[in-house]
């Protein structure tokens, strides 16, 4: 029931190549895991984090304490996803199916926000820092059986039928909602499924989101300034030889993204990269990676060091997906430098990608990993001194 405490049965074991402390977060036989990399989910005194777990025989949300483990249930509802954590006022907003609803973690007072029509699915929930403004998409696709999705493997890395979203242009819509006013207001549509939408930390008119595809045939980065009513493309990027995508904003509210480049549509990419730019596209930073790029990177306030949840560090490395790695970006030398942090060992299946955080003060590496059969959240230092380093 909501308000339980329980305690989650936490492990720590040192990673056999670098001797990092890794700490098993959750435990118990349960599937649990921390919401999506985009999503504020670490409170600001780098105590807790917010996770979903079926440890009651369904999904609810939880705090999750990091010295002892000590879990509360915020939630007692069924078909709950989409969370975010109000860093400023400790509260956690989310989704119950359609209904947009909030609960705070001293009282656990709910509130009920908003609805949305039976017709869309809601996704991608976020907030500014201070709580007042919160943006999502909904996209309709309930009605819809994707033909496809059934003959895709469980290891293909995407969600199933995803080249058949793309393809099928459903409407979708970016919404914002005003917790002071108790006002819902929509930002922006098109004909094409849009997704993975970020609220700027401190900037409530500023929501960065991506048109959803294949990301060589997609331009995915766009923001949008809800004050202005303007929309416009960031890192554009040409169809076929250009891709950029899993964007972010950083706590100080500058745009991260991943790109790679190829001069050819039949060819391997030439090279892969991390770019950081303002939201109206000015002081745009590269930095070069060696090898392949990790899948997801999430980076501190400063832009100086980020996560990712692969590591390649040398020419031929065949578990380089195995692996946590930390990032440090060379600003003379426009390098992303890589340092593999410790090893995930997830199956890689959709539901487990790792979708690493670092916490606000940058001191730690928040993950999810489902090594040894059940989805689980992990925790190690972000010591870069301890990384052992790629070769180039």
């Amino acid at each position: 029931m909501k308000g339980d405490i329980s305690y989650s049965e936490m492990q720590k074991a040192n990673d056999p190549d670098t001797g990092v402390e890794v700490t098993r977060l959750s435990g118990g036989g349960a599937e649990t895991n921390h919401p999506y990399f985009t999503a504020s989910q670490v409170d600001l005194d780098n105590r807790f984090v917010i996770v979903n777990s079926n440890r009651t025989g369904q999904d609810q949300f939880y705090t999750l304490d990091f010295a002892d483990g000590k879990m509360v249930q915020l939630t007692d509802d069924v078909d709950v996803h989409s969370a975010c954590l109000d860093q400023a006022n400790h509260r956690v907003f989310y989704f119950v199916g359609q209904t947009l609803k909030s609960v705070r973690l001293d009282t656990l007072e709910e509130g009920e926000l908003m609805e949305m029509s039976t017709s869309s699915i809601p996704a991608s929930l976020t907030c500014t820092q201070d709580g007042r403004y919160l943006a999502w998409t909904i996209v309709e696709l309930n009605d819809v059986e994707l033909c496809t999705a059934r003959y895709e493997g469980e290891f293909s890395g995407g969600s199933k039928g995803f080249r058949e979203k793309f393809f099928r242009y459903p409407t979708s819509l970016i919404l914002r909602y005003d917790t002071e006013a108790n006002s819902g207001y929509v930002v922006t549509g098109d004909q094409r499924r849009m997704t993975h939408v970020i609220i700027h930390p401190q900037d409530g008119n500023t929501i960065l989101f991506c048109h959803e595809g294949p990301w060589t045939l997609v331009q995915r980065m766009w923001v949008a300034n809800v004050a202005t009513d303007e929309v416009h493309p960031l890192i554009e990027t040409k169809r076929h030889l250009e891709r950029a995508g899993h964007e972010f904003f950083t706590m100080d509210g500058r745009i991260g993204t991943q790109y790679s480049y190829r001069y050819r549509s039949d060819m391997d990419w030439l090279f892969d990269a991390d770019i950081y730019v303002n939201p109206d596209g000015s002081g745009e930073q590269r930095y070069y990676y060696p090898y392949r790029r990790p899948v997801h990177v999430h980076a501190n306030r400063e832009s100086e060091l980020a996560v990712g949840d692969t590591g390649q560090i040398h020419e031929t490395d065949p578990a380089w997906r195995d692996y946590i790695s930390l990032i440090k970006y060379d600003a003379a030398g426009h390098r992303a430098i890589v340092g593999r942090l410790c090893r995930h060992g997830t199956s890689w299946r959709k539901s487990s990608h790792p979708h690493p955080v670092l916490t606000p003060n940058g001191k730690h590496v928040i993950w999810g990993s489902d090594i040894g059969g059940k989805m689980n959240v992990y925790m190690a230092p972000a010591d870069w001194d301890a990384c052992v380093k790629s070769d180039r």
